[in-house]
């Protein structure tokens, strides 16, 4: 018989700060449409992704699948759309949606980017989905709603007033929905890199927005790998970024992106801003410091350690009201989370296992042996939770776990008395038992 811990990797503790560890939330990285169990959920193309500030629910711009999910305690559903391309307003999977590229829920709603559309949409609790702005013509035009024309708007944000805010990507403006007209909020329609009064700066392809309690509206201006603001004055201005394509960390024009991507509210002095290409993770201070919070800047596939982590072509992050930093993975198709140390992944309250397991002894003292008669192929991760959600044992990259002995030996003699759950993840299924540690 072989020892679990002589066949895995530990993750151990990172080095970037608070949040030093990243794991896979959703979706079993190949592209499709499968809903259920979060981590045996497939994907297409994940984009852009927002939280329920209240419950914690994510709903996820499902680029390919032209569709948004839900992710609700551990599940993942379909929301409104049905994978069909289209433009049609209705309830729920009879919706239809082209590309929809940007979520936010806020008091109820959910409004949402339809991006190949050029529409603006918006769901309410039960899922009917209605038009709010754009005609559907690709093009610039302001005005009364209904007639207003878009050019792929990418993102969007919404104050307590209920004014709307569009990053207008290919037409390299913020547009502003409020009382049912649309007007320019920034940006001159020529691509550059200004700042300045609002109208006249040129702007770069404009892809995200968040919103601060004062009114002043941040955004990653894309080609131009910088962080911007518009003050409530009318005004651009530069928080971060050379303009440069770059990695560095630092204050202000030292500091550099390459292609920001996304932007939100870490705590109310920070942002959380991610570069598709490098890919990191970055935070941005209000006057403009920023620093790496996970990423190897290498392309791929990999959680653990927050600072070896790495991701593919990475296009939007949200965070919830625990502070759990939440980021699409486009090329992985998964949606990914950034833990912060000992602490939850709560909803990963994929508590709810699909599959027993049989454990021995019963409650345990020093080793709990697992009958791994039930497990068919390779273990792809192994996860111990404690009664209050944090992990407290995560085990990646099983090696040669799929060897003929019948049990696994998991020591337990480092954890508190108490309770715990096991969870396996074997070839997109989910096995799992509680157990208690004397």
């Amino acid at each position: 018989m072989r020892s679990l811990l002589a066949s895995v990797i530990l993750v151990s503790s990172a080095t970037f700060g608070q949040y030093d560890n990243v794991q896979t939330y959703a979706g079993n990285g190949t592209a499709g449409f499968v809903n259920g169990g979060a981590l045996a959920s497939q994907f297409n193309a994940p984009y852009g992704i927002c939280c329920d500030p209240v419950s914690n629910d994510l709903y996820v711009a499902d680029l390919q699948n032209n569709v948004i999910r839900r992710i609700h305690d551990g599940q993942v559903s379909t929301f409104v759309g049905n994978g069909v391309a289209g433009d049609i307003d209705a309830q729920g999977t009879n919706a239809r949606f082209s590309s929809p590229s940007g979520v936010y829920f806020k008091d109820g709603f959910l409004y949402i980017c339809d991006n190949l559309n050029n529409k603006i949409k918006r769901a309410d609790s039960d899922g009917n989905v209605v038009t709010i702005a754009g005609s559907g013509a690709s093009g610039f035009q302001d005005g009364n709603a209904s007639q207003a024309k878009f050019y792929q708007p990418k993102s969007l944000v919404v104050d307590d007033d209920g004014v709307v805010f569009i990053a207008d990507y290919e037409n390299h403006r913020i547009r502003k929905l409020e009382n049912g007209l649309v007007s320019t909020y920034a940006g001159s329609g020529s691509a550059g890199d200004g700042t300045g009064p609002a109208l006249s700066a040129a702007l770069h392809r404009p892809r995200d927005l968040c919103l601060a309690a004062d009114g002043t509206l941040y955004f990653v201006d894309l080609m131009n790998h910088r962080v911007k603001k518009v003050t409530t004055d009318g005004t651009v201005e530069l928080v971060a970024g050379s303009g440069v394509s770059g990695s560095n960390d630092g204050s202000g024009a030292s500091a550099s992106f390459n292609i920001p991507v996304g932007i939100d509210w870490l705590d109310a002095n920070s942002m959380v801003v991610l570069d598709a290409v490098d890919p990191l993770v970055r935070r941005v201070t209000t006057s403009g410091m920023v620093s790496t919070i996970a990423g190897s800047g290498i392309n791929g596939y990999y959680d653990g350690p927050s600072d070896q982590a790495r991701f593919s072509l990475i296009q939007d992050v949200c965070v919830d009201s625990d502070q759990n930093i939440y980021v699409s993975d486009r090329d992985n198709n998964v949606i990914r989370v950034l833990g912060k140390s000992g602490d939850v992944f709560a909803s990963i309250a994929e508590r709810r296992f699909t599959e027993a397991l049989s454990l021995h002894p019963n409650p345990a003292s020093t080793n709990l042996w697992i009958d791994r008669s039930a497990l068919n192929g390779p273990i792809d991760r192994l996860v111990v939770v404690d009664a209050a959600g944090h992990i407290v044992l995560d085990y990646a990259q099983v090696v040669g776990a799929q060897v003929a002995s019948e049990r696994l030996m998991l020591p337990v003699d480092k954890l508190t008395s108490g309770s715990y759950i096991l969870s396996i993840w074997c070839e997109g299924r989910r096995f799992g038992a509680s157990f208690i540690k004397e």
